[in-house]
């Protein structure tokens, strides 16, 4: 005979993974995974080879995650608190002719917000954009991918 403690050790923990798989959100991301075709942040990685020079530093709270894959340089805004205008200012310093991309999320928009505040100094210029899942919900999210212009040479 099984002692009560060995069966519960054995009989709860798939208990509780299957109660977790089963819910809404790891359904939709497990069929994500399994489905051809779904891989979205390769195939936006992919696109985003093409577009981008080899030079390019590219800023953004996906920056770090979708272009892992590429030898394109990237650079998180997570220490500025998603404020990419003192990573920008940074980067301009060590180097003033830096070619710099922002990835602009559409529901996590504070790339965007702090580059409007800042627009005597920086401008998004917008070249592409392309769906990818909400970071909130999982539903399909615009995704921006813009030239940072720099207006006011003395940020420099």
């Amino acid at each position: 005979m099984i002692p009560w403690r060995k069966a519960l050790s054995i009989a709860v923990p798939p208990c509780i993974l299957a109660c977790y798989i089963a819910t809404p959100n790891w359904t939709t991301a497990f069929q994500d995974l399994v489905r051809r075709g779904t891989h979205r942040h390769q195939v936006a990685a992919k696109e985003l080879e093409k577009i981008l020079p080899k030079d390019a530093i590219v800023i953004g709270e996906r920056s770090n995650q979708m272009l892992m894959s590429l030898p394109i340089r990237t650079a998180s805004t997570f220490a500025a608190n998603s404020n990419p205008i003192p990573v920008i200012e940074s980067i301009l310093k060590s180097e003033p002719n830096a070619k710099l991309y922002a990835l602009a999320d559409s529901r996590h928009t504070d790339v965007l917000k702090h580059c409007r505040k800042a627009a005597d100094k920086y401008r998004l210029c917008p070249i592409t954009t392309f769906k990818m899942p909400s970071f909130s919900n999982g539903m399909p999210s615009d995704v921006y991918l813009a030239a940072i212009e720099v207006l006011d040479k003395q940020a420099k």
